[in-house]
C-alpha cells in the first residue's frame, strides 16, 4: 500500500482547533516544563512517541484487561483514539522498530538477522538499517522538527542505524533493569531546555515489562488474583521446560514459580509499574499545557507470550499475544476523546501517520497508510488487513489478519487459517468457507507482490561490542534457539 504526503484538509482544521483550545489552556496551567511558544505562526502540533517494550495489547484496562493493571494509560485512552486492532509487522524488537522507523515490512527494511540465523553470522553481526533508508525522524527534522530519542532496548542502536534523523540519541543507559523513570527524567530535563521556536519529536523506548519480570513486589501482590490473568493452576512439565534462561536468571516471578498466575502476574506487574511512572509524567505534562500542545501515541514493538501457545517470551510466533499491541492516539486538546476504531491497523501507519500530521515530506514509497483521515473522524477505504513476518529464526513464517480471520503460513508453506470470531486465542484452525480462505490468500499474495516491488535493504553491521552482546544476552536474545516440544510430548494440565 503507498502513502500520499500531507494532512487532508479536515484533518488540518482539527489540528487548527486543537492548537486553539490548547492555547487557552497553555496560560491557565501551572507549568512543570519551560517550553514557551514560538512568536511564529501556529505551525504542526509536536510528537511524543512512547513505546513500551513488550507490552500485549490485551494487558492494558482500556483493552479489557480485568484489574488494577493500567489506571494513568486508561485515563490517556479515555482522551484517545484507541484503536481496536493494532498489529507489529514482527514480534521481536529489531525488525519491529525498524518498521515502525520506515513504515516497511521485515522483507523490504532487511533488518531481521539474530544471531546465527538467517542474514546473519554469528551473535557479533546484525542486519542494520542502511543510510540510505529514509526514517521518521529524519523527514520529520527535514519538517523542521527538534528530534530526540531516550531509549533503554540495547538493539536500538546508533551502530545499527537506529539514530538516522535524531539530533539527540540517548542510549547512555540499555538494559531491562533501566526503569522508566531514568528516562523520563532525561526527558523532562530535555523539555525544560529545549529551543521553544521548534516542534519537537520525542521518542522514549521503554524497558519496564520487558522480561525478566522484577517489577516491586508491591505491584505483584496487587495484580495476582485479577481475573485478567486467566486461570490459575500448575504450570505442566512442557511449560515449565519451556521458560527461557534468562527468565529463570534473573526477577523471575514473585511468588510460585511453577504457577501460571503467579508468571502472569509478574509480566503484570511490570504494566503497572510502568503504567504509574507515565502516570506521574503525563501528568507534569498535563499541569505544564505540554500534553495539550503535542500529539501523543502510546504502542509496543509486540505482545509476550505467556503459555498462551506453551512458550514464554516472543519472537517465535505470529499469534495474536505476540503481534496484537495497543495504539492509542491522544489529539492535541485532547480533540475526538473516547472514540475507539474498529479498523485493523498496524505499526506500519504511524509514520506516514505522523508525517501527515508534521505536513512533511513522505518517501515515494511506505507500506503504511496515513490514518489521519480516521484521526479526524472520516474513514478509510476497506476493513483494512495487517501483516507479519520476521520471525527468529523462521524467515518463511507469514501471516495476514483482517477483523475477524487470520492467516498464518508456516515454514513447510502449509497455511492455518483462524476464526477470531469464535476461536480468538487461536487453539485450533478450522476449516472456513472456501471464499473467505481465498480472501486471506489473496491478500497474502498481493502483499507478496507488492514486497518485490519495494526497496529491499540487507546490509550488516560492525561487530558488536562485548558489552553489547552481554546486554542482549541478558534479555535473551542471544541464548540457543529454545527446543519446544511437540504437542503429543505435552502433558495434559493437572
Amino acid at each position: 500500500m503507498g502513502s500520499d504526503s500531507g494532512p487532508t484538509t479536515t484533518w488540518a482544521r482539527l489540528v487548527a482547533l486543537g492548537l486553539v483550545v490548547a492555547s487557552v489552556g497553555f496560560f491557565l496551567a501551572r507549568r512543570e516544563f519551560e517550553a514557551p511558544r514560538s512568536s511564529a505562526p501556529a505551525g504542526p502540533p509536536s510528537i511524543v512517541l512512547v513505546l513500551i517494550d513488550t507490552l500485549r495489547a490485551d494487558y492494558l484496562g482500556s483493552y479489557g484487561f480485568d484489574g488494577d493493571v493500567s489506571p494513568s494509560l486508561d485515563r490517556i485512552a479515555e482522551e484517545s483514539i484507541v484503536f481496536e486492532h493494532a498489529f507489529s509487522q514482527a514480534p521481536w524488537t529489531k525488525p519491529s522498530i525498524a518498521s515502525l522507523f520506515t513504515s516497511l515490512h521485515p522483507e523490504q527494511h532487511g533488518v531481521v538477522a539474530h544471531g546465527k540465523r538467517y542474514g546473519g553470522d554469528g551473535d557479533v553481526r546484525a542486519s542494520a538499517l542502511p543510510r540510505r533508508a529514509a526514517t521518521l525522524a529524519e523527514l520529520l527534522r527535514g519538517a523542521g522538527y527538534e528530534t530526540v530519542a531516550f531509549i533503554a532496548n540495547p538493539w536500538i542502536q546508533r551502530r545499527l542505524g537506529f539514530a538516522q534523523g535524531f539530533e539527540i540519541f540517548d542510549t547512555e543507559q540499555v538494559g531491562n533493569r533501566v526503569p522508566a523513570k531514568i528516562l523520563l527524567d532525561k526527558a523532562r530535563e530535555w523539555l525544560a531546555e529545549r529551543d521553544p521556536t521548534r516542534p519537537f519529536f520525542l521518542y522514549l523506548h521503554l524497558m519496564d515489562v520487558h522480561g525478566p519480570y522484577d517489577a516491586p513486589r508491591a505491584d505483584y501482590e496487587a495484580i495476582l488474583g485479577s481475573a485478567g490473568l486467566g486461570e490459575s493452576r500448575p504450570l505442566t512439565r512442557a511449560e515449565a521446560a519451556t521458560r527461557r534462561g534468562y527468565l529463570m536468571r534473573g526477577g523471575g516471578t514473585h511468588g510460585d514459580d511453577l504457577a501460571l498466575d503467579s508468571w502472569r502476574a509478574s509480566y503484570a506487574a511490570g504494566v503497572r509499574s510502568v503504567d504509574r511512572q507515565l502516570g506521574a509524567f503525563f501528568e507534569e505534562l498535563r499541569r505544564g499545557g505540554v500534553l495539550d500542545d503535542a500529539l501523543l501515541v502510546v504502542t509496543s514493538d509486540h505482545g509476550e507470550e505467556l503459555a498462551d501457545h506453551g512458550g514464554w517470551d516472543h519472537g517465535g510466533s505470529l499469534f495474536e499475544e505476540q503481534i496484537r499491541i495497543p495504539l492509542i492516539v491522544r489529539m492535541p486538546g485532547g480533540l475526538r476523546r473516547g472514540q475507539r476504531v474498529e479498523r485493523v491497523v498496524s505499526l506500519v501507519d504511524v509514520m506516514p501517520t505522523l508525517l501527515g500530521v508534521a505536513g512533511a515530506r513522505a518517501p515515494e514509497v511506505m507500506a503504511g497508510e496515513d490514518l489521519g483521515p480516521l484521526l479526524a473522524g472520516g474513514d478509510l477505504d476497506g476493513p483494512g488487513a495487517a501483516f507479519a513476518s520476521g520471525v527468529k529464526w523462521k524467515p518463511d513464517v507469514k501471516a495476514v489478519r483482517t477483523l475477524d480471520r487470520k492467516l498464518i503460513r508456516g515454514e513447510e508453506g502449509r497455511a492455518v487459517v483462524y476464526d477470531l470470531s469464535t476461536d480468538p486465542r487461536e487453539a485450533a484452525g478450522v476449516p472456513l468457507p472456501a471464499d473467505d480462505a481465498a480472501t486471506l490468500e489473496a491478500l497474502l499474495a498481493a502483499h507478496a507482490e507488492s514486497l518485490a516491488t519495494g526497496p529491499s535493504f540487507r546490509t550488516q553491521a560492525k561487530t558488536m561490542s562485548p558489552g553489547t552482546r552481554d546486554k542482549l544476552r541478558a534479555l535473551g536474545y542471544l541464548e540457543q534457539e529454545p527446543v519446544v516440544p511437540k504437542p503429543q510430548d505435552q502433558e495434559k494440565n493437572s
